[in-house]
């Protein structure tokens, strides 16, 4: 820096009018944002003293701020070097700071040229080919009159209105047609907690268990995408005026299509209710959306982008049936055995003691209150004769289900009559443990796997 002007005189001559907002303003660096020439900037100024490693973070983060938004960057530098004890790092923070100048610095034509004319002449594999180059000018939107115009030479102030509310281009999402709005991008997440989120531009699959796998559910999303983008594609390859067909199409689409957005709660049953309403599908369970996957307008789609043959779809079908049931059958022995050998055999051990506590403080004490035991001894009876009656239903139940040989039926089998029987052998078990001594209580609750364990 040849002029010995302060940083405030310098950045006001930058920036138009001398109006600019401050991002750093401690240490060997300081940045600052505004308008240069009509467009948004960002400036990086060097204050004459010793850089240290903070001072060059500044510096990387001004430029991915400015990559990000698309402004360029102008730095001062007014250095008297690094500081002596901080000198290897410094050093090393600069080629950091290098890397980023170079990631973000974008391609200078002619060199780039340079290197494929060289590159061409020294690899045989690229002899005959070209090198084409297009430069894409920057475009700033105006928030007031959505009009999108080059941003060189009108900068900030957009042309047809005179607005100065504008965004370059970096900073909204294009949908390939002028003539409908820009849609900002949003920057948060609102869907943390969905199984299957919208994150901007991706769905993302969360909450996976070990023991499952997405494939599945990727195949069918690609394939509906291929067969919506292919039909969307042939219809545009016939139009005569692209930007008009495509105006009309995505408007008959989002039209025909709007059903089925809900910006509701999706996590009760409000959901459902309206989904009833506008006539979509609710498929509770993953045995009801099998049935799906073999339906004449899933065969005809699988088979025209050539990802499976009706042949290969049915097969799926039978095997995730099996897979079910087999599940399931897994899961009710399992509860049958804890239920019979270990939650059982503790409640009764339980009963004994109430029954033998009230007689012996009957014994001791004929005028002694012992409502209470006599209470719990009741309702315990009461459950685990519950319990028991449940047991012996899911026995039966499980042992007809499993006796079926079609494995579509077997798993509806499953879902309609084995789930139903555990749920009502789960639920006095559920009640008992409420009940019974922790001491003889056979598993830990929750609040011991949390807290305990």
């Amino acid at each position: 820096m040849a002029s010995k002007s302060t940083k405030g005189e310098i950045l006001a001559k930058f920036f138009d009018d001398g109006e600019y907002t401050a991002l750093f303003a401690d240490g060997a660096v300081s940045a600052a944002s505004g308008y240069a020439a009509g467009q948004q900037a960002y400036a990086v100024f060097q204050n004459g003293e010793a850089v240290s490693v903070k001072d060059v973070e500044k510096n990387i983060k001004v430029l991915e701020l400015a990559a990000q938004t698309g402004c360029p960057v102008v730095t001062f530098y007014d250095s008297v070097g690094a500081k002596l004890a901080e000198g290897l790092d410094v050093l090393n923070a600069a080629a950091k700071l290098n890397a980023t100048i170079a990631k973000v610095s974008g391609v200078v034509p002619h060199e780039l040229t340079s290197c494929w004319n060289w590159a061409v002449v020294q690899t045989e594999v690229l002899k005959g080919a070209e090198l084409r180059i297009e430069t894409i000018p920057a475009v700033t939107l105006c928030e007031n009159c959505t009009h999108t115009y080059p941003t060189v030479p009108q900068g900030r102030v957009c042309p047809l209105c005179g607005s100065e509310e504008t965004v370059p281009s970096a900073s909204i999402m294009r949908v390939g047609v002028s003539t409908l709005p820009f849609i900002r991008r949003d920057a948060t997440d609102r869907n943390r907690t969905s199984p299957f989120a919208f994150t901007g531009n991706k769905f993302e699959f969360r909450m996976v268990p070990s023991s499952g796998c997405i494939a599945d559910a990727n195949t069918v999303l690609n394939t509906i995408a291929a067969e919506a983008f292919g039909a969307f594609a042939d219809e545009l390859e016939k139009a005569e005026d692209f930007e008009t067909a495509l105006h009309a199409l995505i408007r008959r689409e989002m039209t025909a299509h709007q059903r089925i957005i809900f910006n509701g709660n999706g996590y009760t049953d409000e959901w459902v209710a309206e989904a009833t309403r506008r006539g979509l599908p609710n498929l509770r369970s993953m045995v009801d959306a099998v049935p799906e996957l073999v339906k004449p307008a899933s065969v005809a789609l699988f088979a025209h982008q050539g990802v499976f043959t009706e042949k290969e779809l049915r097969a799926r079908a039978d095997v995730s049936y099996e897979l079910y049931a087999k599940t399931i059958n897994i899961e009710a022995l399992t509860m049958i055995d804890m239920a019979g050998k270990q939650i059982i055999p503790a409640v009764v051990k339980y009963t004994t003691q109430l029954a033998s506590s009230l007689t012996a403080v009957r014994t001791a004490c004929e005028e002694a209150d012992v409502s209470v035991q006599k209470e719990l001894l009741l309702e315990t009876s009461d459950k685990l004769s519950e319990m028991k009656v449940a047991l012996a239903a899911l026995k039966d139940i499980l042992a007809k289900a499993s006796a079926i040989k079609d494995n579509k039926e077997k798993a509806f089998a499953y879902l309609h009559e084995v789930c139903p029987a555990m749920v009502a052998l789960r639920k006095p078990a559920d009640e008992l443990e409420m009940l019974v001594d922790k001491e003889l209580w056979p598993f830990p609750s929750y609040g011991d796997l949390v807290f305990e364990v």
